[in-house]
């Protein structure tokens, strides 16, 4: 008897771990041959990530500490932001404003991007957490035989091991849900103006609150201990029958719940694909990395209400209430159309992943040419 092994190597951060350990349980379910072994780069306190590690039958998993140097997003207030960009995989020209901030860094930053694309051609495969029904342009775009092999096999979803929060959600639809991934926060000010849209919309709601991150004391900058020290005087006391804030929520969980019919987002690419999954709609606040392209592809399959597409955290720019408040308000509109289209992609998600869909059979043919090739 043999077997096949692969190695993952997510990048640091739990969203990156989560997604990799439900592709790695996928392919031993798909295939009694494979094996996995993920070496997790450290990035938050081993208890944190212990919660996605508990090691299944044919997983394995080596934790590596990280390097400790911090790579710093140059800011991007000088770029041209009206300057429009052919990029493949995208049917019209993407503005600037949505590309990655360290796209700009004059250290190389477009060089790295280009070297690093380069290489993909030295790959035997590429795999995608997607599914073509979503992104059939961009898929076709890169099926070619100048380039590797694309098995798209998405979407991933953590569907198990998480506890329910306790949440008042009774009515479908009635709940707006607003989380901005394990690394997003917000200073005061911004926190002020989430409180009066959320005050001011009528709406239930949801609300993961996320205190910064300490800096230097000598900075000036107050440092909270916990997220309600961020709230407007009051605001607890006026929202307690239709709100919660809360810091850390289960958020497939929540979406998955009836009652939610809204997510304000930052766009990170594992909460696209929940939403889609659960048929929630999402309004666009991207912070950082690539979530303002992630922002940008949703406004333009037409599956979001747009708020924002290039904020950016660090720049001070607070998105006021007026702003906030008007998203709730579309994305909680049961007669939209986006409604519509978002549950049109749900029905075609959970078939893409049933045996016989888009992805299951992108999978086996990845197994075929993997061990076919050994």
């Amino acid at each position: 008897r043999w077997r096949v092994e692969l190695i993952f190597v997510p990048s640091p951060g739990v969203g990156h771990l989560a997604s990799t350990v439900q592709l790695a349980k996928r392919l031993i379910n798909h295939d009694h041959r494979i094996w996995v072994t993920v070496l997790c780069i450290q990035r938050f306190s081993s208890g944190f990530v212990d919660a996605y590690i508990e090691e299944p039958a044919r997983i394995h998993f080596i934790q590596l500490p990280q390097n400790s140097s911090e790579f710093e997003y140059p800011k991007p207030e000088t770029r041209n932001t009206d300057l429009g960009h052919l990029i493949p995989g995208f049917a019209n020209p993407v503005p600037s404003c949505v590309l990655p901030s360290f796209l700009f860094n004059k250290d190389g930053g477009y060089t790295a991007f280009v070297k690093f694309a380069e290489r993909f051609k030295d790959a035997k495969g590429i795999m995608i957490n997607t599914f073509e029904e979503l992104e059939p342009y961009a898929l076709r775009c890169f099926s070619n035989a100048q380039n590797p092999p694309i098995y798209p096999f998405g979407p991933v979803i953590q569907l198990d091991g998480l506890p329910n929060p306790e949440l008042d959600l009774v009515q479908r639809d009635q709940e707006v849900f607003l989380c901005f991934g394990s690394m997003g926060s917000h200073e005061p000010p911004q926190v002020k103006e989430i409180a009066l849209a959320l005050d001011r919309s009528g709406h239930k709601f949801l609300w993961s609150l996320h205190v910064p991150p300490a800096v230097d004391a000598a900075a000036g900058t107050v440092h909270f201990k916990n997220p309600e020290e961020m709230l407007p005087e009051g605001f607890l006391e006026r929202i307690q029958e239709r709100g919660m804030v809360c810091g850390w929520a289960p958020q497939v969980e929540v979406l998955g719940h009836n009652a939610v019919g809204g997510f304000v987002s930052h766009c990170g690419w594992n909460s696209i694909l929940e939403s889609l999954w659960f048929s929630v709609p999402i309004v666009t606040w991207p912070m950082f990395a690539e979530q303002q392209l992630n922002a940008y592809m949703k406004k333009e399959l037409g599956l979001a209400v747009v708020m924002r597409l290039d904020y950016r955290k660090g720049i001070r720019d607070v998105v006021m209430a007026d702003e906030i408040e008007e998203g709730v308000r579309q994305v909680m509109d049961a007669g939209r159309e986006v409604r519509k289209k978002v549950k049109k992609t749900e029905e075609m998600a959970r078939k893409a992943v049933m045996n016989g869909g888009s992805s299951f059979n992108s999978i086996g043919r990845f197994m075929k040419d993997m061990i076919g090739n050994i």
